[in-house]
């Protein structure tokens, strides 16, 4: 890909003023514990119907800035709906909702879309996000990046604060900034407190804990897996797990065996492998809440395997199936919240 240049900057703040007794979000006992780091999220969009092309061919730069203008304004509505997003983190125990605003790069690609598509490598994608992993300027909870093409199409790249909320909340947030973009009448409305009222936080709870920055090189590979690759992965495993839905599953027990072999090829000997799943626990409580509960409602489901040759896929299914309600109801216990994810990150250093 040619090169991204960031044009300018703005703040995108919600288009309804959060009203005065909303102004202090409470974050629940698992947000406290989760890291301060950013999912990242990257949306394609091309010119492919005949309105847009003739729009396109007629004034490219008009285009581009109504497309880009709806957008925006959309995301200011959805802002209303998820206003602790607009806010800032206050001593690893609240949101305070001041209307602050989420950050917003407006960017130019000097590509086509289907040359960035087709040719998509880490390193490439990482240039149309508007942070790193690790850190933003300001510490916005959402940033978002708008890249427009030479042939018309928009990437929108977005990097979602993960104290804030889960993978579903992300999903939940950029469901509902859709429906309201294309003026949808059925719109996501979340559910913002329920997560932090069962599981409330605690003044016990330490400052929230940082990722590192690795300073050693890295090297990143993209690998596509279709449906005919995940079927024979699944043919492939024993009978009583053939049935397993997950198609995830299967792929990570197929990256999980591979890089066992090249440990053990690096070390001359076989090391315990661990491998931690974050597990949906909306409807694993004995009373199950709302799917639409914003926030961080996951725990690591724990598999540990001591040889390549072990029955990766029975160690990582029944991690999985060890979180039931009762598993659930001791772990969103203070200690139990603590020693899940304390257990969780001394297995990653290990």
């Amino acid at each position: 890909m040619k090169k991204v240049q960031v044009i300018d900057r703005e703040t995108i703040k919600p288009s309804s003023p959060t009203p005065l007794h909303l102004r202090t979000f409470n974050l629940s006992l698992i947000d406290q514990y989760i890291v301060t780091a950013y999912i990242p999220f990257i949306l394609f969009y091309s010119p492919n119907t005949e309105n847009d092309h003739n729009e396109l061919n007629d004034d490219r730069d008009h285009y581009k800035k109504n497309y880009l203008d709806r957008l925006k304004a959309s995301l200011s509505e959805t802002l209303t709906l998820y206003y602790p997003l607009a806010g800032r983190f206050s001593e690893n125990i609240k949101i305070i909702c001041d209307d602050g605003g989420v950050d917003v790069l407006n960017a130019r690609v000097s590509s086509s879309l289907s040359e960035v598509l087709n040719r998509a490598e880490p390193e490439t994608l990482s240039e149309l996000i508007p942070c790193d992993y690790y850190q933003h300027r300001d510490n916005a909870l959402v940033v978002v990046q708008f890249n427009v093409f030479e042939c018309g199409g928009i990437a929108v790249g977005v990097c979602f604060s993960h104290k804030a909320g889960d993978a579903l909340s992300l999903s939940m947030f950029l469901t509902t900034w859709a429906s309201i973009s294309r003026g949808s009448s059925k719109v996501l409305c979340p559910e913002l407190h329920g997560v932090s009222t069962q599981f409330p936080p605690s003044l016990d709870v330490p400052l929230p804990m940082h990722v590192e920055r690795r300073t050693e090189k890295l090297v990143s590979k993209r690998f596509f897996f279709d449906a005919f690759m995940i079927s024979s992965l699944k043919s492939k495993a024993p009978p009583p797990y053939q049935a397993i839905r997950s198609r995830v599953l299967h792929v990570i027990v197929l990256l999980w065996k591979t890089l066992m072999a090249a440990d053990k090829e690096k070390h001359g000997h076989q090391r315990p492998s661990y491998v931690g799943i974050g597990v949906n626990l909306r409807t694993k409580l004995e009373h199950p809440i709302s799917q639409m509960s914003f926030g961080n409602l996951v725990l690591i489901a724990p598999a540990l395997a001591t040889d390549e040759n072990d029955d990766l896929v029975e160690q990582l299914a029944m991690g999985v199936g060890t979180i039931d309600s009762e598993y659930a109801r001791r772990s969103l216990s203070k200690d139990g919240t603590k020693n899940n994810f304390q257990e969780v990150r001394s297995k990653g250093m290990e």
